[in-house]
């Protein structure tokens, strides 16, 4: 579990009239993070950066930086917090460079050193060839990064950006990432608001979901995945394309497939156990005669986890992260070791023909059964007594 030294939010809770915004909010951000707060519109995201900076205060509960109360010491939040909202706070008809010295002295910053770091920033920020332009003339996303860069002229320590991707094109939005991520490298912790979970599954160190005024969870991208859901996609190709007994063997409660679907001319297998599946399909494979043209194996999307967990509304323990997280890690390095030598022994069926018993045994039918039966082993050790899974299957 992460401590609490450096920026910690304890029982938050906040109401607009009879609707409650936050309902107890208890979380914990580490420096050098790029901490993701993720949740659907209305979750109350802003509400939350708004009382972390103090333009609000809570109902009850309190945030602490590095021990400090920040509702009760406006100036210590004002001297360490940059804050760039979603609407935009820059000047439209000051060039860049002025919204940077006007906003440099609002920082308390000598005129001296509000253009020494204006001009600092320009650099670092890739804006110095539009210096001199009207904001209100920049494209959205140069508008976007103007915004981001009027937020760090006093050197925070922790920049919070509200939705900074929002209303971007893919291309555009990938250029924010890259940026937040070099701001990030230089030392300062970045807590990022956002609906956009590709976005955020890409660019933070660790994310909070929050729903309904709570935090359902938090943890790495990959934590949340291995924590939150027990199957696993296999997807794979084969000449000939016909899977209809493929389909009827996997029906084997052995392989713990949950579901399959074809599109096209590959088939797409959900399964509990991949290790399991991908020595069955290999044996089946080998013992029908047919050509692996392609094999790949993928956990389930943050989007995904996303949905699953505020449509039920779960609110689990998240000491439990740091109980399977690396034991998870481990098998999925493993998982996809073995993928890789798949692969490998495909390309030299591709080109060398039909691998021969003695050369690796991936082919080998009865070597397989062995290995499925270890393997079968091997998960009913891993499992132990069957539990009620977290979404209410056994």
């Amino acid at each position: 579990m992460p401590d609490a030294t450096f920026l910690n939010f304890v029982n938050v809770k906040k109401r607009f009239g009879d609707k409650k915004v936050l309902d107890g909010v208890d979380l914990q951000v580490q420096p050098g993070e790029r901490f993701g707060i993720i949740g659907l519109s209305g979750a109350g995201k802003t509400t939350l950066l708004n009382i972390l900076i103090g333009f609000l205060q809570p109902d009850s509960g309190k945030v602490f930086f590095k021990f400090t109360n920040v509702s009760k010491n406006q100036s210590s939040v004002k001297s360490r917090f940059g804050f760039a909202t979603q609407e935009g706070s820059f000047y439209e008809n000051l060039t860049v460079r002025e919204n940077l010295l006007y906003f440099g002295q609002l920082y308390g910053l000598s005129k001296k050193n509000a253009a020494k770091r204006a001009d600092e920033l320009l650099k670092f920020m890739e804006l110095d060839y539009a210096a001199k332009n009207k904001a209100k003339d920049l494209s959205k996303g140069m508008k976007r990064r103007l915004d981001i860069t009027c937020s760090m002229l006093h050197k925070p320590e922790i920049l919070i950006l509200d939705e900074p991707t929002e209303d971007l094109d893919p291309h555009l939005r990938n250029e924010i990432l890259l940026l937040i991520k070099k701001i990030n490298e230089t030392g300062t912790t970045v807590v990022i608001t956002s609906h956009l979970l590709a976005d955020m599954e890409l660019i933070c160190t660790r994310l909070a979901i929050l729903h309904e005024g709570k935090i359902l969870v938090s943890g790495t991208p990959d934590e949340l995945r291995q924590l939150y859901t027990k199957s696993e996609e296999i997807m794979l190709e084969t000449a000939p394309a016909d899977y209809k007994r493929m389909i009827t063997y996997l029906k084997n409660p052995k392989f713990k497939v949950k579901n399959i679907t074809k599109k096209a001319n590959s088939l797409t297998i959900f399964t509990e156990s991949s290790k399991l599946t991908l020595r069955g399909l290999l044996s089946f494979i080998d013992s029908e005669g047919m050509a692996l043209l392609n094999l790949e194996l993928n956990r389930p999307t943050l989007q995904e986890i996303f949905k699953a967990l505020t449509i039920k509304g779960i609110h689990l323990d998240e000491s439990k992260i740091v109980d399977k997280a690396p034991q998870e890690l481990s098998r999925w390095v493993k998982l996809k070791d073995y993928l890789r030598q798949v692969k490998v022994a495909i390309f030299k069926s591709a080109i060398f023909g039909p691998a021969k018993k003695e050369d690796d045994g991936f082919f080998d039918s009865d070597l397989m059964k062995k290995k499925e039966i270890e393997m079968m082993k091997d998960e009913m050790k891993e499992e132990g007594p069957k539990k009620k899974g977290l979404f209410g299957d056994e």
